[in-house]
């Protein structure tokens, strides 16, 4: 069976602040950052499947996990994986970790949470030690996102607002079908449990624990075959999901 193609792993869901089309603040399961010896595991096991993509977040913001840039850095010493960081940039960077995301890239996701000044001192940090960045916004902060990017001079995208299977208002549609993050993608929160999706901000659905069983087994396992073979109408975590089906751009 197919490897995923990428690996998004939660080195903490802790979260500085409580965006509006983010469902963190609703958050039940506990809070904690992962242990360096399961982040190393995992980063392996990810590795030696081939998997060839990395995103170093899941439900919190990263740089509330105070080792982040020296774990993207072990990533990138240890592995071929490419690696992206989604960050509000709220909290302010040291120098060390802008030289640790080199040959990473940084998106941006814009909210009007996140302190402006920190958040404009870290892109220019970032920029400094050549590590790209793009803002991500949705549309109701379309006018600030490309304000932001004319004055510090990065590129900006437009980005949809969805419901998080349901967890917050949503304009976007819904359309039924294989749903494009179960096939693509595997999910690894900070205590090493294996989540459906990065939707499934609670843990809801787990399709395995990495504590007890290895990455592999669990992709190839009978519950995470069945998420990515059906449509979204045919689970219950899924059926009111927006999320963009699989092929769509």
């Amino acid at each position: 069976m197919d490897a995923p193609e990428v690996l998004q792993i939660e080195t903490t869901n802790r979260c500085n602040i409580a965006c509006s089309f983010c469902p963190h603040k609703n958050m039940t399961r506990e809070q904690g950052v992962m242990e360096q010896a399961m982040f190393e595991s995992v980063v392996k096991q990810a590795s030696d499947m081939g998997i060839a993509t990395c995103y170093p977040i899941l439900g919190g913001e990263p740089f509330m996990d105070k080792d982040y840039s020296a774990r993207v850095k072990h990533i990138l010493s240890t592995t071929d994986m490419s690696v992206c960081t989604y960050s509000n940039l709220g909290i302010p960077l040291k120098k060390t970790d802008a030289e640790n995301l080199q040959g990473s890239g940084v998106v941006c996701s814009f909210t009007d949470q996140a302190n402006p000044v920190t958040r404009i001192k870290n892109i220019e940090m970032l920029k400094m030690f050549h590590v790209p960045v793009v803002i991500h916004a949705i549309e109701d902060y379309q006018a600030h996102a490309y304000e932001l990017s004319y004055r510090v001079n990065v590129t900006y995208k437009i980005c949809g607002k969805y419901n998080w299977a349901g967890q917050i208002p949503s304009d976007m549609p819904f359309r039924d079908g294989i749903c494009m993050r179960a096939p693509q993608t595997i999910c690894v929160l900070w205590d090493g449990r294996v989540s459906l999706c990065c939707l499934d901000m609670d843990g809801d659905v787990i399709l395995g624990d990495l504590n007890t069983q290895s990455m592999g087994d669990i992709w190839e396992g009978e519950k995470a075959i069945y998420y990515r073979t059906h449509t979204k109408s045919s689970h219950a975590f899924c059926k009111s999901c927006n999320m963009q089906l699989l092929g769509e751009e």
